[in-house]
């Protein structure tokens, strides 16, 4: 246990985005990847169980946990972020989500 000041300091785990299945990429413009401050921390790829959409993949190594893909964003500039409620944080472990 970490002490400081006299007070133990419980260690938060780092947490990143995950993407679920319900992502459609946004048609090509995903709204999560415009907030993202970290270059290469989501990607848009083919999804394999539709012709019809890409989705966005996170890289847990690049991901710095900001939570602008699943709020508002910088300066409120989207209502709910997600439009499809596909990202959540999720705690980092042995370097996976």
């Amino acid at each position: 246990m970490i002490v400081a000041g006299g007070r133990p300091v419980v260690a938060r785990r780092r947490q990143v985005a995950c993407i679920g299945d319900l992502c459609t990429g946004c048609a090509g413009s995903p709204v999560c990847a415009m907030f993202c401050p970290t270059d290469g921390a989501l990607e848009l790829v083919d999804d394999d169980s539709s012709f019809l959409f890409k989705r966005m993949r996170v890289n847990p190594e690049k991901c710095i946990g900001c939570r602008n893909c699943v709020t508002r964003g910088p300066l409120g500039a989207y209502i709910e972020g997600c439009p499809w409620n596909a990202i959540t944080m999720v705690p980092l472990s042995d370097g996976e989500p």
